[in-house]
């Protein structure tokens, strides 16, 4: 064989084919990332759904841990005031509250009521 009639029949396989397409039938061109679309507007819906449950859980506690707070000042309040009146009967007969176990305990539980509510209120903040 030539060399030309080679060419020849490489140039016959190397041939661009021409297609024409018949406005009858619809062209369906599919992505791969069109997959990728959809999951995302599939997800937002399930996203949505559990941020919504975790936010109404986490207003839920801030709202338990305000009262818990609201408690926290109350019994503050009344130990305060128990320690002073207790303050007060103590030095009327001339001792120091603070050789008195109870009264001690008292008012570093008068602090801590006061330190943690605090706390919880700071948190609730947030």
């Amino acid at each position: 064989m030539k060399p030309q009639q080679i060419l020849n029949k490489l140039a016959k396989y190397n041939e661009v084919q021409k297609v024409e397409l018949s406005s009858e039938e619809p062209i369906k061109v599919e992505f791969a990332l069109a997959d990728n679309l959809a999951a995302y507007a599939k997800g937002v819906s399930k996203y949505k759904s559990e941020g919504d449950a975790l936010a109404a859980e986490l207003k839920k506690a801030k709202d338990a841990l305000l009262k818990l707070a609201n408690l926290g000042w109350n019994i503050a309040d009344d130990a305060a005031s128990d320690l002073v009146k207790f303050e007060k009967a103590a030095k009327e007969l001339g001792i120091d509250p603070n050789s008195n176990p109870d009264y001690k305990a008292a008012s570093a539980a008068f602090q801590e009521y006061n330190r943690l509510s605090k706390e919880y209120i700071a948190i609730t903040k947030k």
